[in-house]
């Protein structure tokens, strides 16, 4: 992990950073509220690149429409993955990790992100907020917020230092929560009190 954290202040060198969006390009995953905070910051003159790992979902009814869709295609300062089966070495080439998700399940693109000590913005809902702390282990942001999404970003494109230092909880929160020897103690331990109140 050192070495990882090394490696991305050596790339942050260059001034070009890479934002991270790991998912179906479906509205209800946030791609509309994170296109429209990338462009307000790109105008700001920031410099980073967003990279979308992920396809669009056309059997779901809020993917985007096809316009949409080739801008992402044609914009200069957005690098298109598609479908990726390789995502740790995706996340060891990236800065931040961005998923502002309507909801999530137990999401496992966090779980996987916060296990690589990735500095993580995500929205405050049920599925998200059960990995991520808020300024500590992420940024979480107001479900939809365009602009307190974009304010997270700039919070994390400025300081890599705090980037840092979330990532690190991260992974600590997921080593000693979600680790899967951890998960299969709690369940032969549901087990074993069902059969004993037997």
């Amino acid at each position: 992990i050192d070495l990882f954290v090394k490696e991305k202040k050596e790339r942050a060198k260059n001034g070009i950073k890479k934002v991270l969006f790991p998912a179906r390009i479906i509205r209800e995953k946030g791609i509309v509220e994170l296109i429209y905070a990338c462009e307000e910051l790109w105008k700001e003159d920031y410099k980073f690149i967003l990279n979308i790992a992920g396809e669009i979902d056309t059997q779901n009814k809020s993917h985007i429409n096809k316009k949409d869709f080739e801008y992402l295609i044609r914009n200069e300062n957005i690098s298109f993955l598609g479908k990726c089966n390789n995502m740790p070495e995706i996340y060891k080439n990236m800065d931040i990790v961005v998923l502002p998700s309507w909801r999530e399940g137990l999401s496992k693109t966090l779980l996987e992100a916060a296990a690589m000590s990735m500095p993580i913005i995500t929205t405050n809902v049920p599925g998200c907020r059960d990995i991520i702390k808020n300024n500590f282990s992420g940024l979480l942001v107001p479900l939809k917020s365009k602009e307190k999404l974009k304010s997270a970003l700039k919070i994390l494109l400025n300081d890599d230092e705090l980037g840092n230092k979330l990532g690190r909880n991260a992974r600590k929160i997921v080593s000693e929560n979600y680790e899967v020897k951890n998960i299969n103690k709690q369940i032969l331990k549901v087990y074993n009190n069902f059969l004993m109140d037997r």
